[in-house]
This record gives C-alpha cells, structure tokens and sequence, in this order.
C-alpha cells in the first residue's frame, strides 16, 4: 500500500456477501488513522451495533396471547396500540424475560376473527393484522417454583405462573418452617403479573413447605390452581465459599466498572457494581470453577453498550480476567489482578 493515513476496519462477514448486515454482522474499527508504513501491532475488538427498532411479525403464542418480537436499540421497550374495537377486552402486555418480545395477553367476551395493532419503537409505527390458527393450545394455569429447592441464605424463593394471575387467596395458603411453625404467606407480585416472590426472614438451614389450596390462586381467565405443594430449604452457610477479587492499577477513571461471576458458558451468576476502589467480594458462591469479567460503565448506566459505527462510538470496554478460579467450601479464594491502561 502507498504511503498515507488510513482508517482501519475489520467486519465478521457472517453470510458471506462482502457488505455489512448490522442486523447479523459484527464489526470494528479504530477511532484515529494509522499512518503508513509501520510496524505497529493494533487490536481491533469485534462488537454488534444495536440496530435500529424493527418489528417482526406478530403471532398467536396460545389461545389468548400473542407475541410481538421485535430489534432495538431503544432503552424504553416498544408500544402495542389495539385498534380493533371490541367492548370489554381486558388486555395486558408482559416483556419476555431475556427475549425482545412482548406478550399481548388479551380475554375477549366472544369469539374473535382477527385483531389489529400498532406496534411503536422511537419514531417507526408498524400495523399489523393478527388472526388465530388453528390447533392452539389453551392457555391454562400452572404454577411452579423457579428458584432452587436449596437456597443460599442470600437468595429468594420464587415461584412463576403461566397466565397472569389475578388474586391471590392467602386464607388458602399455609407457608411452614420445620413443619411445624405457621409463617405468614407474603408475597410480592412483579410486573410480569406471572412471577411472585414469597417474603420471609430466612433461617440458617431452615426448611420450608408452602401448601396452597385449590382456588388460592386465580387468573384473568377465570382458571384456578389445583392442590400445590412445595418444600425448599435453606443451605448451611459452609457449603458456600467466597471469592475475592483484588483489582490493582484500577484509576478513578475506570470506575463506575461492573464485575461479573461467570460460569464455564460465559453466563453471569453474579454481578457487582462498583462505584469506587474496592475488592469485589463474591459471597455463597457454589463449589466449582469460574471466571470473571469487568466492564468499564464510561457513562454509568449500569450496562454495557455496544458502538456505534457512524458515530464512531467505540464499545465499553470489557475485560475477561484470563484465569479461571476453583471455588471450595467453607472457604475464600482471593484473587489478583492488574488492570493495563
């Protein structure tokens, strides 16, 4: 190549077609121009840009909900406007956990032939005609515990339904420690109207029996639940151990940082933010092996961000601490390491 200042830019050409797809593609690129010749090495981190809001069609997901998917860089999540006029349709939109989906959960006083939406992301309207299929299944009401039947004494017991849930009867409820101590059944109902979390003080290794009746739980479908019982305990704090991590060479500019326990398939188990020099302590930690990642929160939102091409917008950055750790029981691994600048 000819002498001369050059912008250097790598693309993950994932279908193979010599163009930049953002919606599949990764990228990445330096902020400054190099100058030719050199012998200089430079790294080039590979990211996904947040593309632009689309909507993808929407589709009955059972008998009363439809799930409406969709691409964002939005932080808000998107709008869905019915404008079917239909009298007394109760309706209710739910996000989908770790999905950009929603689910539209709707209960009509008869029969429906079709529905139309918008559907909203920053300045973009969609419209769209949705019609049921045939062989849905119902959506009926189930209920099952979603956290473990062995509990760290830090962790929450919670419980998820399939529908959303319209009252809960505590008078049909008996919430037991050691078989035989009455609690109070205090739950606290998300968002989602599917997802509770039952509230009590844990006691080092207590165990716990939740009983509810028929009819303690009811839906917007007019469902009830069918005799339901579950046990759970909590675990002895020396079957945990605990992870410290000891940064060095961190500078006030690196903080606000977010630093994640990782399994051995990379997914977060436990996440601390710092706001200010400090060792990371990871408490009740299961024996195993894991790593560790660190992201640099430049603009503090508690996330990392992905660039921006156009913008020329570099990702936060992140860290993967090489080492892998062995976490015993009843014991603290501490663990050093040297941020470069």
């Amino acid at each position: 190549m000819s002498k001369g200042s050059y912008y250097l830019f790598a693309l993950k050409d994932e279908n193979k077609n010599n163009k930049y797809d953002p919606y599949l593609d990764k990228l990445a690129f330096l902020n400054k121009p190099i100058t030719l010749p050199t012998d200089s090495l430079y790294l080039l981190e590979l990211f996904k840009e947040k593309v632009k809001f689309k909507s993808e069609r929407p589709k009955f997901a059972g008998s009363n909900h439809i799930t409406f998917g969709y691409q964002s860089d939005l932080d808000s999540l998107p709008k869905i406007k019915l404008l079917s006029a239909i009298d007394s349709l109760w309706s209710f939109t739910e996000k989908v956990a770790d999905k950009d989906s929603l689910n539209f959960w709707f209960k009509a006083p008869s029969k429906i032939d079709s529905l139309r939406f918008t559907i909203a992301g920053g300045k973009s309207i969609d419209t769209f005609n949705v019609k049921p299929v045939g062989g849905l299944a119902k959506d009926t009401l189930t209920f099952a515990m979603r956290s473990k039947s062995s509990l760290a004494p830090d962790q929450f017991a919670f419980f998820r339904s399939s529908t959303p849930l319209k009252e809960i009867d505590t008078a049909r409820i008996e919430f037991v420690e050691s078989d035989s101590i009455k609690l109070p059944a205090l739950f606290k109902m998300e968002a989602d109207a599917r997802t509770l979390t039952l509230n009590f003080n844990p006691k080092a290794e207590g165990s716990y029996r939740l009983s509810m009746l028929p009819g303690a739980l009811q839906d917007y479908f007019e469902q009830t639940n069918d005799s339901l019982s579950f046990r759970f305990n909590i675990a002895p704090i020396e079957d945990f151990g605990t992870l410290k991590l000891e940064l060095e060479n961190a500078k006030p500019k690196d903080y606000p940082m977010i630093v994640e326990l990782l399994d051995k398939s990379d997914n977060s188990l436990q996440s601390l933010y710092l706001e200010s020099p400090k060792d990371a302590v990871f408490q009740y930690v299961t024996p195993g092996t894991y790593s560790m990642r660190i992201t640099i929160d430049s603009n503090g939102n508690k996330r990392f961000d992905t660039g921006n091409y156009l913008e020329k917008r570099a990702p936060e950055r992140m860290i993967y601490i090489p080492e892998t750790v062995e976490v015993r029981a009843n014991w603290e691994e501490r663990l050093r390491f040297r941020l470069l600048d």
